[in-house]
């Protein structure tokens, strides 16, 4: 299953005194690809204010050696870019929730109106009828 989340960039910090990698990676939705682009308007993302209009965003996380432990770069770099694409992908579940929601609110809205116009419909194929007795 594709959900067009793009890692455009990653960087690691390592400091090896404190035992620490830090991941940064730089991600992109690809908003402007998906099939819903013009329903969507950027200010659904208001309360996921580090997501810009077109659906980029920076996610950081870190790994932490244990005091006990010994420490592995190599070891620290995987597990802090896999705790990184985690948030990653929470970031995009929430935007794509947040457009879903928006969407089916959309849908449903146009369906009430569609359903009213069927109602308007009736009645005045009705009263022709009426008229025309």
């Amino acid at each position: 299953m594709r959900n067009r989340v793009l890692i455009e960039k990653s960087n690691f910090h390592v400091d090896e005194v404190n035992k620490v990698v830090v991941c940064k990676l730089e991600c992109d939705m690809q908003l402007h690809k998906h099939p819903a682009w013009n329903a969507i308007d950027s200010r659904m993302f208001k309360s996921i204010p580090y997501v810009s209009w077109d659906g980029k965003f920076i996610v950081k996380a870190k790994a932490r050696c244990n005091a006990t432990d010994t420490f592995d770069v190599e070891t620290g770099k995987r597990i802090a870019e896999s705790k990184a694409k985690a948030k990653m992908f929470n970031t995009a579940w929430k935007v794509y929730r947040i457009c879903e929601d928006a969407l089916v609110d959309l849908a449903q809205e146009c369906q009430r109106y569609s359903q009213a116009c069927v109602k308007a419909m009736d009645i005045e194929n009705n009263h022709v009828l009426e008229l025309t007795k």
